[in-house]
């Protein structure tokens, strides 16, 4: 994340799966459910 994003703080776990999951709500996709 800090070689990625420098200067910002690292997401607890908590955090990363809360954006992750609402990033694949936002984007369907192919997904079929």
């Amino acid at each position: 994340m800090l070689r990625v994003h420098p200067g910002e703080d690292p997401l607890d776990e908590r955090e990363f799966w809360r954006q992750r999951y609402a990033e694949q709500d936002a984007d369907r996709g192919s997904r079929c459910c």
